[in-house]
């Protein structure tokens, strides 16, 4: 369903928020600090805020990686991503 990461941040108020959908690739942080990324069976619904969204490929990679592996998150904005989708299907 998801990947719990052993990295911790700081812990955040305990501030409740609306249970609403979750796709895979979405990354939720935990009131503890901890960051849980949904993968391609996740539910569908959760109820931590959402900070992250994968790629499909990101998640791909990430599913390759085994326990103990290291990787790092490349930030895009969401223009450049679309950007770079709309080059990839033009003529």
């Amino acid at each position: 369903m998801g990947y719990q990461l052993k990295n911790k941040f700081p812990p955040i108020k305990d501030q409740e928020i609306i249970t609403s959908s979750t796709i895979p690739g979405t990354v939720q942080l935990t009131p503890s600090g901890k960051l849980i990324i949904m993968m391609r069976d996740c539910p569908t619904t959760g109820g931590y805020p959402r900070i992250l969204q994968l790629t499909d490929i990101a998640i791909n990679q990430l599913a390759q990686k085994k326990e103990n592996d290291v990787f790092k998150f490349d930030l895009e904005s969401s223009f450049d991503f679309l950007g770079r989708l709309v080059n990839r299907f033009k003529d």
